[in-house]
């Protein structure tokens, strides 16, 4: 969840900022339906009415948006921003936009359910041959030397153990993506490109590719740094790669299994996979290091954050295509609370006939009362507005 001091520290960085108002001066015309995906409380949206744009639809799930009704009439561009609490994947609008601003990346493009998203505005919000901001993000890597921060508390555990034995768990720790600060690890090859994500004709929600580089600095490969270059429009992109200027997004990681003594003119190549699985993405990379003076065999390393990924068997299991669900309480109550939704009952009056039924599920009214809100504003805001 983001606070406010989130989404100004956003605001705030000139790099990202600036290269996105550029961007949409180039792109909105006059009369625009504009759409905003992760508005936050409506910065992008509110320069998008005075840049122009003749209605702009402002979607954001975080109850930051609440204050944007505020904020664009401070700014005299209330009677044309609309803002929608919810997920876009869940809300109808009563017209199609020609334009679409999005920002809903972190620290990499590949950012849980974005994609699935930007797919489903393109099929459903915006018109034929809509224009979107970005229009593209490069994938990148650069094979590096570790931060010395990275796995600093692993590290400090291993050493002292207090008694126990930590290694089924130091042996999950460290093995998938990770966030960093792209700035703190050694570049020993420039920064590549392994993949491309073309917003205006992507369909497939896994990507892949691949990358090759030529070490230009000694030093000890432990993994690669991800980060992206986003193209927003001619002229206006911006890079969060270790050698660009540091932004409010950090850079990612991905390690190697054992590290790598490279010289310079040793060979690095690079093949990445990430597969969504229907929630988030599964890694997959395979690296072959390749001595240019022969000073040891081409080293190979098939890796992939399985081992990272912490969900319990049991969970994997109940998400399963053959999983035969168990009717309990817990789905009876939830049947009970959609069934007393009736357009006359009060949330307190469903909640009371919910624990009368259930005496023993909540320790008291209000317990009963915060339990069937979150239910039924969940279905509420699924249902749009």
């Amino acid at each position: 969840m983001y606070t406010l001091e989130d989404y100004l520290a956003m605001v705030a960085d000139g790099g990202r900022t600036e290269a996105y108002l550029g961007a949409m001066r180039a792109m909105i015309r006059p009369g625009d339906v504009v759409l905003e995906l992760g508005t936050g409380f409506g910065y992008f949206a509110v320069q998008a009415a005075l840049m122009g744009a003749r209605q702009v639809y402002a979607i954001e799930p975080e109850d930051a948006v609440a204050i944007g009704p505020e904020f664009a009439a401070a700014n005299g561009v209330a009677d044309r921003v609309r803002f929608l609490q919810g997920y876009s994947t869940r809300l109808d609008l009563p017209e199609r936009a020609d334009l679409l601003i999005e920002d809903m990346r972190g620290a990499s493009p590949l950012f849980a359910g974005r994609l699935s998203a930007l797919l489903d505005a393109r099929q459903r919000h915006l018109k034929p041959g809509a224009r979107v901001i970005p229009r593209l993000d490069r994938l990148q890597l650069t094979p590096a030397t570790a931060p010395p921060t990275l796995g600093r508390h692993a590290r400090a555990l291993a050493q002292e153990p207090h008694g126990v034995d930590l290694a089924p768990v130091l042996a999950r720790v460290g093995t998938g993506w990770r966030q960093i600060n792209g700035g703190d690890a050694v570049p020993l090859a420039p920064t590549t490109t392994w993949a491309e994500l073309d917003y205006a004709t992507f369909t497939s929600l896994s990507v892949q590719g691949s990358a090759q580089m030529v070490v230009e600095r000694a030093g000890r490969l432990d993994g690669f740094v991800s980060s992206f270059e986003a193209d927003l429009a001619e002229g206006f992109a911006y890079s969060t790669a270790p050698a660009a200027a540091r932004m409010v997004y950090d850079a990612g990681w991905f390690p190697l299994a054992e590290s790598v003594d490279c010289r310079p003119g040793d060979g690095i190549a690079i093949r990445m996979r990430g597969t969504h699985d229907g929630s988030d993405y599964v890694w997959s990379w395979t690296t072959t290091v390749t001595p240019a003076d022969g000073r040891f065999k081409e080293v190979e390393l098939r890796q992939d954050n399985l081992a990272d990924i912490l969900i319990a068997p049991g969970r994997l299991r109940r998400r399963a295509a053959d999983h035969v669900p168990v009717r309990n309480s817990a789905i009876e109550m939830r049947e009970l609370t959609l069934t007393l939704v009736d357009g006359r009952r009060s949330m307190g009056e469903v909640a009371e006939a919910v624990r009368e039924r259930f005496p023993t599920a909540f320790p008291d009214a209000r317990a009963a009362l915060r339990a069937v809100a979150e239910w039924l504003a969940d279905v509420e805001e699924s249902a749009g507005p």
